[in-house]
């Protein structure tokens, strides 16, 4: 993540900012942000150019968002990252070699197929969480 994040920074001329969590790797030239909150964290990838994050909030964010992302595999398991990507037919925005940040995004297929798994799990609850 750290040596795609300083290739595409080399690429396009445009600064790291980051990273958004404590404790993460920290490349030489990054902007920090320290103690990131949510409207940090909002803020940052609403006003980011490129996203490259490992973490199921950064994906979906960038994806609410349309800008443009690469998510790399988490440590503690990809399963809603795998998942949240594959609901909005953006499975090939999870790295591997030859990666291009510049691929082209449906974002309009995203949006109609956000709402369509919104509408599934409303009507899911609904269904199945009476109370009585």
């Amino acid at each position: 993540l750290a040596a795609y994040a300083r290739e595409l920074s080399a690429r396009t001329g445009l600064p790291i900012v980051g990273p958004l969590c404590a404790g993460s790797w920290r490349p030489a030239g990054t902007t920090p942000l320290p103690a990131a909150g949510p409207g940090q964290l909002l803020g940052g990838i609403h006003r980011a150019r490129y996203v490259v994050t490992n973490s199921f909030h950064g994906t979906s964010i960038s994806i609410l968002f349309r800008r443009p992302f690469v998510t790399f595999p988490h440590s503690a398991g990809d399963a809603r990252i795998n998942n949240i990507l594959k609901i909005h037919g953006l499975e090939s925005r999870l790295y591997q070699d030859g990666f291009q940040m510049d691929a082209p995004i449906n974002w309009d297929w995203a949006e109609a197929a956000r709402v369509e798994a919104l509408e599934t799990s409303k009507t899911f609850l609904v269904e199945n969480l009476r109370l009585e």
